[in-house]
Formats: C-alpha cells, structure tokens, sequence
C-alpha cells in the first residue's frame, strides 16, 4: 500500500516536470498542440491525485476498524441479559401464629413463574445453587426456658444447618444462605414454638444465583 502510495507521487512528478518542459517549449511548439498537450498531462495528474487519495482512505480504514463509510452498519447484537432465566420467588404473611410446624403463608407473590407455591411452601422447577432467606418476628413471654425456633426444611427432611435460629427474648430474626437445590425441592419455613409466644410477619424468599 505504501508502494503504491509512493509510486503515484513518483508520477505526480514526473507529470509536473513534463508540464514545465512543455511550457518552456512553447516557442517551438504551436498553441493548439501545446493547449493539448497540457489538457492531457493535467487530467493525468488530476486522475493520479484522485487515486492517491483513495489509497490513502483505504489505508485509513485499515488501521481504523470503525467503518466511515456512508453505507448502513448492521445492529449490533442485544447482549443476553444474565438475569432473565434467574428463578425467584417470595412469600409472606401478616397474621400472628403460636403454632408449631409449617409457617403458613397468606401471600405467595411476586414469584417467577416457574416458582410454584406447594404445600405451604416455593418449589422450584430447575436444578441450582440458590439463595434462601427468611425473616420473622418474634414475642417471647416466658424467658429462657421456652425459646422459639426456625429453620428451612428441604422437602420436610433436609434442613440446611446454618438456617436454624432460635431466641428466648423477643426479637427480628433474619437468615440468608446459599441452598443448593434439585428441580422439584419444595421449600419450606418450620417453627417450633412454645406454649405463650408467638410470631409474626414471616417471609420467605428464594433467588437463583
């Protein structure tokens, strides 16, 4: 490319050193002859100029990649979004409970839909690690030696360790862990609760990750 660019001046000069050759000969040459002459060697030297330029376009747009032509460039394709096929699901509950068992909740929403409310708790319909968190508040009358307790159970069996918690004195509790679970797991919240306390606004939320 760079040939070309160099052979093209090469040109351009030789075209300029002719030019001045035929004007200091137009004595011995007639007018007519002469105006054609100079008429030919100016469009050569004006074609050689336009492909120079034209050179030096292409070897613009080589060492640019971005296109600077006016043709349409294509869309560039939409990046998939990494959170579409992300699972999730909530549910929660305003009513005061004392019972025992499966925390049972009024609301099972907002939930994607291939989270499925079942038995009192979300099943989820793919295979992943996913993040698990409940939160509930608790009304502890009779001291130490009737605390309340929560966990996450796994289709009624599995209960992962660091989901259980437990308190003698009224308070929030919240936990949050990584779960991993098979398509079809039903999870749950289970409460163990002692005569004389009670719990309220228990929630329960599951995110793919």
């Amino acid at each position: 490319m760079y040939r070309l660019i160099s052979e093209i001046k090469k040109q351009e000069s030789i075209l300029n050193h002719m030019l001045k050759r035929v004007v200091s000969n137009r004595k011995r040459i007639c007018d007519p002859c002469i105006e054609k002459i100079e008429n030919d060697l100016n469009e050569i030297k004006s074609l050689l100029t336009l492909k120079n330029k034209e050179l030096k376009y292409i070897l613009d747009a080589m060492n640019d990649p971005s296109c600077k032509c006016p043709c349409e460039s294509p869309s560039p394709e939409p990046e998939p979004d990494p959170t579409e096929d992300r699972l999730y699901g909530f549910a929660y509950s305003d009513a005061d409970s004392s019972v025992s068992g499966n925390v049972k909740f009024q609301v099972f929403s907002p939930r994607h839909e291939d989270i499925i409310n079942k038995d009192g708790g979300l099943q989820v319909s793919k295979t992943g690690v996913y993040q698990v968190s409940y939160s509930v508040s608790c009304k502890v009358l009779n001291g130490a030696a009737n605390p309340v307790k929560f966990k996450i159970v796994v289709n009624d069996s599995f209960i992962p360790s660091t989901s259980v918690l437990e308190t003698n004195t009224s308070q929030h509790l919240f936990s949050s862990q990584l779960v991993p679970l098979m398509e079809g797991d039903i999870v749950k919240l289970d409460a163990e609760v002692s005569e004389g306390n009670s719990y309220s606004k228990p929630t329960l939320q599951i995110l793919m990750i």
